[in-house]
Parts: C-alpha cells; sequence; structure tokens
C-alpha cells in the first residue's frame, strides 16, 4: 500500500484509552472524632474530604453533553479516533468539592504505556513526541484555531502539576458548598490534544504489506487527580493547623523510590513499576494502586518492600500487586527486622514471590500485627515468622504456598512457617483459602503448616484447606 493511500486511511490511527487512576481521594487529616456530647445540646462531628470529578464532551452541533463521573474504566476521548496532523480533541472536565472541608488539589496526565511504530521510512518513533496537550480555563476558546494555542506540552513531558485558576481563592482550591463562600466549590475546564500541521511522515506508520497494522503506534495514559486539605478553616487559633497538609506523591516510575527516600508517606501508583532498588520504609508509609499495576522488585532488589529498625512504623499496601522478579537468592516480597511496634495492612492487593517468602517476619521485631483481608499471598512460604508475639488476621484472603522441587524429607517449608523463636504467635484465619501446592510430583510436598515450638495458636473460621487446589484436611509438620 502507498504512503499516500496510507495517510488518507489512518494516518495515526491510535487506541487512545485514558484510564482516571486516581478520580477520588477520601480521608480525613487533623479530623475530630465523629461524636455526640450532651450537654447543652453541643454536638461535635468530624469534617471530611471528599473530591469529584466529572467530564462531557461536545456533540457534533458543538453542545456540551451531560456531565458524567469519571472512574477507573472510564474512556474519556475517542479510542476510535485517527491522529492526523492538525487533528484537535476537546474534553471537558469538572472538579467538585462534595466535602465539608476545604481542600487543595493536584491535576496531572502521566503515560501508563506506550508502544511504539515503525514508520514509512522503517524507522520507530513514539507517538507521544508528536502530541500535545495542555489546560484551558472555562470560555477561553470556543473554535479549533482558538484552542489549538493552549496545546504546548508535549504528552510524554506532561506533569502532575496542570493548574486551573480560582480568581477568589488561588490555584487549584476549593471551598465546601456553604456558607459565605457558596457557589466557589467547583471549577470547570478543558483539556486539549492536538497534533501539530508540521508533523510529517517520520509520525506515519508503516502499513504492512496484508494491511494490518502491527506497526501502529499505541498510547494509553492517565488523567491524575489528588487532594488534600487547604487553609481555610479556622481554630482557636488561626486558619494554619493545615498549613503543612502534604499531597500523596504520584508515580508511575521508579522515582518512587526517590519520593519514599524524600519523606514521602503516601504514593499513589497508576502503572508498572520495576524498581532499582528496594523501598525502605522509615516510619510511615501508604501505596495505593489502581488494582491493576504491579511494583516488581527489578534486578537488584531482593525485597519489594522492607522496614527495619523502626518504632512504631505503620505500612499500608492497598489495591496493588508486589512481585519478586529475579532470580537472586533469599527474596522477599514483604520483610520485617529489628522494629519495636509495627502495624501492617495489606487489603486488595496480591504479593507474589514463588522463590521464597512473600511476607517475611524476620527477627526482632517487636509488637507485630499484620491484618490481610480480600488478598492474595503466594510463596514458598506465604508467610514466614521469626519473631515472638507476632499476631496474623487473614480475612476473605488466599494464602498460597509452592514447593518446586524439595523432596518431601527435606522440605522445611510450609504456607505458613513458625520458626523456633517465635513464641506465642497467633494467627487468625477466617473466610480464607489456605493452598499448599507441590508441583514435582509424588517426591516433593508442601505443608499448610511447620512449626518449630509449641507456642503457637491458630484460629479458625470458614477455612477452605486445600492441597494443590483440591479440598484436604488440615496439614502441619513438626519441623524441629
Amino acid at each position: 500500500m502507498t504512503n499516500r493511500k496510507t495517510t488518507k486511511r489512518a494516518l495515526l490511527a491510535s487506541v487512545m484509552a485514558i484510564i482516571i487512576c486516581f478520580s477520588m481521594l477520601l480521608g480525613t487529616t487533623y479530623a475530630w472524632f465523629t461524636d455526640t456530647v450532651v450537654a447543652s445540646k453541643n454536638r461535635i462531628v468530624s469534617g471530611n474530604l471528599d473530591i469529584e470529578l466529572d467530564y462531557a464532551v461536545y456533540d457534533e452541533n458543538g453542545e456540551l453533553g451531560e456531565w458524567i463521573p469519571v472512574n477507573e474504566d472510564t474512556n474519556l476521548f475517542n479510542e476510535d479516533a485517527l491522529y492526523e496532523p492538525g487533528y484537535t480533541e476537546v474534553v471537558a472536565f469538572r472538579v467538585r468539592n462534595v466535602g465539608t472541608l476545604a481542600l487543595k488539589y493536584k491535576l496531572g496526565i502521566n503515560i501508563l504505556s506506550e508502544k511504539a511504530g515503525i514508520n514509512v521510512f522503517g524507522s520507530e518513533f513514539m507517538l507521544s513526541d508528536y502530541l500535545f496537550t495542555g489546560l484551558v480555563s472555562e470560555g477561553a476558546a470556543t473554535t479549533r484555531d482558538e484552542y489549538i494555542p493552549f496545546a504546548t506540552t508535549k504528552l510524554n513531558e506532561a506533569t502532575n502539576d496542570m493548574t486551573v485558576d480560582n480568581p477568589n481563592f488561588g490555584i487549584n482550591t476549593l471551598v465546601p458548598n456553604d456558607g459565605a463562600d457558596a457557589g466557589e466549590d467547583e471549577e470547570i475546564f478543558e483539556i486539549v490534544v492536538h497534533m501539530p500541521t508540521w508533523v510529517d511522515n517520520t509520525a506515519n506508520f508503516l502499513t504492512n504489506e496484508d494491511d494490518t497494522f502491527a506497526n501502529q503506534p499505541e498510547i494509553e495514559f492517565g488523567l491524575t487527580l489528588v487532594a488534600t486539605q487547604w487553609t481555610y478553616e479556622e481554630d482557636d487559633f488561626d486558619d494554619q493547623y493545615d498549613a503543612d497538609a502534604e499531597f500523596p506523591v504520584v508515580s508511575n516510575t521508579a522515582e518512587i523510590v526517590e519520593a519514599v527516600k524524600g519523606g514521602a508517606t503516601t504514593v499513589l501508583i497508576n502503572n508498572d513499576i520495576e524498581l532499582p532498588e528496594q523501598l525502605e520504609v522509615n516510619g510511615t508509609l501508604t501505596i495505593i494502586g489502581d488494582g491493576e499495576s504491579t511494583i516488581y522488585s527489578g534486578a537488584n532488589g531482593t525485597r519489594v518492600v522492607n522496614v527495619a529498625d523502626q518504632t512504631d512504623a505503620l505500612l499500608v499496601i492497598d489495591n496493588i500487586n508486589l512481585v519478586v522478579d529475579n532470580n537472586l537468592t533469599y527474596t522477599r516480597g514483604i520483610s520485617f527486622f529489628g522494629n519495636d511496634g509495627l502495624d501492617v495492612t495489606i487489603k486488595n492487593s496480591t504479593i507474589v514471590n514463588n522463590s521464597y517468602y512473600a511476607i517475611n517476619v524476620a527477627s526482632d521485631n517487636k509488637e507485630v500485627v499484620i491484618n490481610i483481608e480480600d488478598s492474595e499471598i503466594t510463596g514458598y512460604a506465604a508467610l514466614n515468622i521469626w519473631s515472638e508475639g507476632t499476631v496474623v488476621n487473614v480475612k476473605n484472603s488466599t494464602l498460597t504456598g509452592i514447593n518446586k522441587s524439595a523432596p518431601v524429607d527435606a522440605n522445611r517449608f510450609a504456607v505458613i512457617v513458625v520458626e523456633t523463636p517465635a513464641e506465642n504467635v497467633v494467627i487468625n484465619l477466617e473466610d480464607t483459602v489456605v493452598n499448599a501446592v507441590y508441583t514435582n510430583g509424588v517426591t516433593a510436598r508442601e505443608f499448610h503448616l511447620i512449626y518449630k515450638n509449641d507456642s503457637y495458636t491458630i484460629n479458625e473460621t470458614n477455612v477452605d484447606w486445600q492441597i494443590n487446589g483440591n479440598p484436604n484436611s488440615f496439614k502441619d509438620f513438626d519441623g524441629r
């Protein structure tokens, strides 16, 4: 097929499936406890931080359609669009403060994944080098010629700091919809995506001889919205008590390591990440994912997340996948060592390490509590426990241990392992599957539990004990 025909058919056909990775962040910081005080009918309640994002598109007559709430599955831009020089697309957005606290927010565009194309000259190219984007204030443009000057940022250089100016309160700020400032609780803006007319055949993908589009470039990018408290409400002293409220760090690259080193306590993940080194938790860390993204340990990491020598540490893993993806020895999905007070929550997540331990409670930890809910934990040992007094609560989850090769007489691991120093361990299992898998015929075997001291307790409620995925009775082994 000729270059001319290719250009006419689809100069740059691109699947532009935009995923909203975090359309709403709920939470309260420095909030009162919700309570009712019986004393002269005084009532004390907490404030709440709640932000929503809606979108609307223009019809063929240039009329804006109805506002539709954005969620993780929303395709905002036309996924069937054929981008060519001059093509311009605009989507309108509305950010709303639907809570009771004033807030400030950050808005950004992140490329989640991109497939390179091969152009008609046989060279590889990235579509993101030829698409430009920008944010347009409400009413600032109505025609194509008016929108184009706003598209000044390459799509692959867009950041998490797109700004919408509120003339009354400052950039990216919203107050609650009550009181004297009611009406300042929402802002409307538009995002434009444009391919300039100077783009030539260097961005024109090559059609195969059989008219297939194997050389076609594709982009998947996400719109990110995060919020935190803003200095508006007052206490008995001033309105500055939440002046230091920080945004979560949004990361779709291995920069997450630097963010955590720099003191970030909350990170939002909206893309697969291969870490250059393990994440070292200093005190507090919350990792929130989009349900699809995976954090890999990378070539240089023996752990994905490591918590060591901390006091009263807090770790939350929410809606993310953690995978050990290397051939290093003694790897861990998550490992804890030498902590005095440790509270861990794992929910709506998966942790996978088929070679060694998914969760390792190593030596010298005190007062460790691990809560696992609606998650899947898989490893040679899903849980390996060395520290005295560890408490593990598992609910609506699946724990899997995989023995790939060790003969039965040599195997000293299981789905759950309680090591010699780990006295007074308590494991509470509720509505949970415990699956012991062995893959080397009858010469290898995996147990549900291996214990190396007698002072442990397992409390079970509706536990499905399985061997190789089939219902079976509980099987343990004295590993001393």
